[in-house]
């Protein structure tokens, strides 16, 4: 089997799904294929040489935080660029954009606070002003059941809503988490905002929840 790069799936399925999701996009008459090598073009490969190679990418790559996260971001990097290039402005205040003015995305784990054992099936919501938050790409969700394949982690990235939030330099969002045998907990986190984006700004970021320990019911 001749050498395949393992990422040209994905990225071809992940930019499909922002397409599809974003309705405005389709009056720009925008290429999809030039999306994807744009991506293809700023990621690093992974080349696999046999089918069970690729299943075990695929799976691997799943939850591959931090690969996923750039992969979108580039995605909307490319989408940016052709709508510069085009003199098209969205200037629609009330929507959900730019996706960068968030600059960290947030990951955490649960777990026992007796044996420090993941828990499972526990559902956990970030919320702001007492809201279910919007994510950035239907990739994400909220709120998000913690599972075995994943070890008790999750994994949010908000997006930006300048009707909503303001033009505050961080934010605050509650982390809720709820399991039937443990008692429900709250964390508040204060996330960067920034309002002026440029092209070497850190949008990579990742912020890390301490570990949120539950007590049994």
């Amino acid at each position: 089997m001749p050498l395949q790069n393992l990422l040209e799936g994905i990225v071809d399925n992940i930019v499909e799904d922002i397409l599809k999701k974003e309705g405005d996009y389709d009056s720009l008459r925008i290429n999809k294929d030039d999306i994807v090598a744009y991506v293809l073009n700023r990621v690093p490969p992974q080349y696999v040489t046999s089918e069970r190679g690729i299943l075990h990418g695929q799976i691997a790559s799943k939850y591959k935080i931090q690969q996923k996260t750039d992969i979108i971001i580039g995605v909307y990097e490319a989408i940016d660029i052709i709508k510069k290039r085009r003199g098209t402005a969205v200037n629609d205040t009330t929507s959900v954009s730019p996706i960068f003015n968030i600059v960290q995305h947030i990951v955490g784990s649960i777990a026992d606070e007796e044996t420090l054992s993941p828990v499972y099936d526990a559902q956990v919501s970030l919320l702001f002003d007492g809201e279910v938050t919007k994510m950035v790409d239907s990739n994400w969700v909220n709120p998000y059941v913690t599972n075995i394949a994943t070890r008790g982690y999750y994994h949010f990235w908000p997006a930006y809503s300048s009707k909503k939030m303001g033009n505050e330099a961080k934010l605050a969002f509650i982390i809720r988490v709820e399991h039937a045998g443990f008692e429900t907990t709250e964390r508040e986190i204060q996330l960067e905002i920034n309002h002026d984006y440029s092209d070497d700004m850190p949008a990579r970021q990742a912020f890390s929840v301490p570990m949120i320990l539950l007590k049994l019911k």
